[in-house]
């Protein structure tokens, strides 16, 4: 199982921001992938760009769409789990069932590994330290991360 990293993409309805920072779960000074979002015409694009040189595992377990009032939006993800190579870049697009004329805040609940050696390696520990009785079983994830 990954662990849910939060990053949080806020767009407005017609609008592509920059992008905000994905960072692995063992290092939050480096993002290792940068996340845009955008609502417009009845659905949600999301787009994630690595940043790595390797390749890099990346899950995304949510969107949530938030109007100014009222409560958020739910969205599951039609891709949930891919792997990038390098520089590599995806893109979701996702309907929107609320109001059209809403301006939305999306955020973006995912997770991000970087499947180099040292990436990994780093991984294994941080998730060791967490869990220290499942340490077959955080094997067994990186071997299906890394097999994607």
């Amino acid at each position: 199982m990954l662990p849910v990293l939060s990053t949080a993409a806020g767009c407005r309805r017609g609008e592509v921001l920059d992008g905000t920072p994905l960072y692995a779960p063992f290092n939050q000074r480096k993002p290792v992938a940068v996340v845009n979002a955008r609502v417009a015409d009845g659905r949600c694009e999301v787009a994630v760009r690595s940043r790595m040189d390797g390749r890099l595992a990346l899950r995304i377990d949510e969107i949530l769409l938030h109007p100014q009032s009222g409560a958020p939006l739910s969205l599951e993800p039609s891709v949930s789990e891919c792997v990038l190579a390098g520089g590599g870049r995806m893109r979701l697009v996702e309907p929107v069932t609320g109001e059209p004329a809403v301006d939305y805040e999306a955020t973006v609940r995912g997770s991000a590994i970087p499947l180099d050696d040292p990436g990994r390696a780093m991984y294994r520990e941080w998730a060791w330290i967490r869990r220290p009785l499942e340490i077959d079983a955080i094997d067994a994830e990186l071997a299906r991360l890394a097999a994607l």
